[in-house]
């Protein structure tokens, strides 16, 4: 994976003026990114405490996440909002490598709250953290009024429209209004704002609203809006337009492209996207996994990358490799395996294979499977299965 290319994107996305994060940037030009991270303690105590958050978001992407807190501690007892803002939202949800602790997200929510209602100059930068903390529905401390306090601040602050446009689209939100997403997607979309036309060609995916207002290709050329190209999850997205050929000419390799620049990031949906090709499209990724060690190891890092409790999608190729203890030979073998599954009711099996049906444009078995689907206990399966049913129900209100 090419690191480099990531941490000196990092660094500029997060500290763009010239004289920042210059000490981080020339240890690693200097001795070596492997030099950083095997000697990360050392490095730390001579950077700056804007670079120790940017070495602690390097330790996280190479698989280090528990070093991450050894750097960042020292700056939370200094109540540095960006390393209390960082390992808030890591143990709220348990994820790279740092477990789930309910406590310790609580202390450091606590920390932003305290900090956001003070006199400090920066306290404003409390706000988006404190929203994305306490809406997460995977999250330990998701608490609905609290994520309607800090949430309705912060999209209000106009920081983030398209967040806070997609949100007034999702009828789970709490914040649903599609009448005023519209309108203020329009806004930032005329604004000519990137980050909003990616999002705006995104959720066009699943929206009935966006869709019936626009084509296929409308979509793609919104999701493919070029401009400033830093946001890897806007870029594993258009992966998926090319893997589909939703509004564009099918290109895997384009999509497998794509997909590998978002994991390179840490883009999770790039890992589970590239799992995908893997076990339902054997042979496509050339230089990708190639046995079932391997397929496992790439789980792992799956996992890593992933909410502790948002790994449901992963359960299908986990429970095959268990029971096969190889890949899939052909594109048909795994699919008849989770229609197989998907019969007595299993419903990781159903959702995932619906993915598929729905992709072929196959919508009417797909609903049969995410009725299956929609019956589980299973918090995040249901809601996989019904994200299936909007996808289905956005590309029927598409404009033609």
């Amino acid at each position: 994976m090419n690191y480099l290319r990531y941490i000196i994107l990092i660094i500029a996305i997060f500290f763009p003026h010239a004289v920042v994060a210059q000490s981080l940037r020339d240890i690693i030009k200097e001795k070596g990114r492997d030099y950083a991270l095997n000697n990360f303690a050392e490095v730390a105590k001579i950077i700056s405490d804007s670079e120790k958050v940017t070495l602690a978001q390097i330790l996280v992407n190479d698989l280090k996440g528990p070093d991450s807190i050894k750097v960042l501690l020292p700056l939370v007892n200094k109540e540095n909002i960006g390393a209390i803002s960082f390992l808030a939202q890591k143990y709220n949800v348990g994820i790279n490598g740092i477990s789930l602790n309910k406590n310790q997200a609580q202390n450091l929510a606590f920390k932003l709250e305290e900090i956001y209602t003070s006199s400090r100059s920066d306290r404003d930068s409390a706000i988006g953290p404190l929203c994305n903390i306490f809406r997460n529905k995977n999250g330990a401390l998701f608490d609905p009024a609290k994520e309607m306090r800090y949430c309705k601040v912060f999209y209000e602050s106009g920081k983030a429209d398209a967040n806070y446009a997609s949100s007034m689209l999702n009828p789970d939100s709490i914040f649903f209004n599609p009448v005023n997403g519209l309108r203020l997607y329009k806004k930032c979309i005329d604004q000519n704002n990137i980050l909003c036309k990616w999002n705006y060609g995104w959720q066009g995916r699943i929206s009935t609203h966006i869709a019936k207002e626009n084509t296929a290709t409308d979509l793609f050329n919104f999701a493919s809006s070029e401009g400033d190209r830093r946001n890897n999850t806007a870029i594993n997205n258009l992966g998926v337009f090319y893997e589909e050929g939703f509004g564009t000419v099918r290109n895997i390799q384009k999509a497998i492209e794509l997909y590998e620049t978002g994991m390179n990031a840490g883009v999770q949906y790039s890992f589970y996207n590239l799992l995908r090709i893997t076990f339902f499209t054997p042979g496509a990724w050339k230089d990708g996994v190639s046995n079932a060690d391997e397929a496992s190891f790439f789980l792992g890092m799956y996992d890593y990358f992933s909410e502790e409790n948002d790994r449901a999608d992963s359960v299908p190729f986990k429970q095959w490799l268990f029971e096969k203890n190889r890949l899939p030979s052909d594109s048909e073998e795994f699919k008849n395996y989770l229609f197989e599954k998907a019969s007595r009711g299993d419903p990781s099996a159903a959702c995932m294979i619906a993915e598929e049906l729905i992709s072929d444009g196959n919508y009417e078995r797909a609903f049969e499977l995410i009725k299956i689907g929609k019956r589980s206990a299973d918090r995040n399966i249901k809601e996989w299965c019904s994200r299936g049913e909007r996808v289905i129900q956005a590309r029927q209100a598409l404009k033609k």
